[in-house]
């Protein structure tokens, strides 16, 4: 009963988890999407580089290159909007004034932004998935539509996938260890 937008990331193959986001957004807001575009958050602290600091006045911190994930982690965890049951405020709120220093950039810095999204899209730090199949299939064809591969065998690659039940937390503060195994086909 409980299970939102915030939660919407559950499933390893990012269409199933962007479906499953734009669906909750539309029972929130009746606002049919076009797309999901998901960003890592090292791909954010990039682009923050050439923006520049972006205030956030109700939070009582300035978001940078350099303090982002750390911030956003401290509130969405520990801090002010805990009691509210909108961990994730913060970002809601960030996301207009990242747009707003977006649309004054000059065109040398929308350049640097544009190679950054390039990048970005070539190590897979932007996943997209679009309503419109023509633009999924050129995300598809593209590798950036975040797909579970199908293979014809079961050793073709390896997917780690975690599961953040519930808003209150990030995987900056999880431990990870991925130990190779070799196993004997015999």
């Amino acid at each position: 009963p409980n299970w939102g937008m915030r939660d919407a990331n559950w499933f390893a193959d990012f269409p199933s988890s962007a479906k499953k986001t734009a669906e909750f957004y539309y029972k929130n807001t009746n606002i049919l999407v076009d797309g999901v575009i998901a960003l890592n958050v090292d791909l954010m602290s990039e682009i923050l580089k050439i923006t520049g600091p972006v205030e956030m006045t109700d939070f009582g911190v300035t978001l940078d290159s350099e303090n982002f994930l750390a911030e956003v982690q401290e509130e969405i965890e520990y801090v002010r909007t805990k009691g509210e049951n909108q961990p994730k405020r913060i970002l809601v709120e960030f996301a207009p004034k990242l747009l707003e220093r977006l649309s004054v950039l000059r065109q040398e810095d929308w350049m640097k932004i544009f190679t950054l999204l390039v990048e970005g899209v070539e190590k897979k730090n932007i996943q997209a998935y679009f309503v419109d199949g023509r633009l999924q299939k050129f995300a598809f064809e593209n590798g950036f539509a975040g797909e579970i591969k199908e293979t014809a065998g079961w050793s073709d690659y390896l997917m780690v996938v975690h599961s953040n039940i519930m808003g209150s937390k990030t995987d900056a503060v999880t431990d990870d260890l991925i130990a190779p195994r070799v196993l004997s086909l015999e």
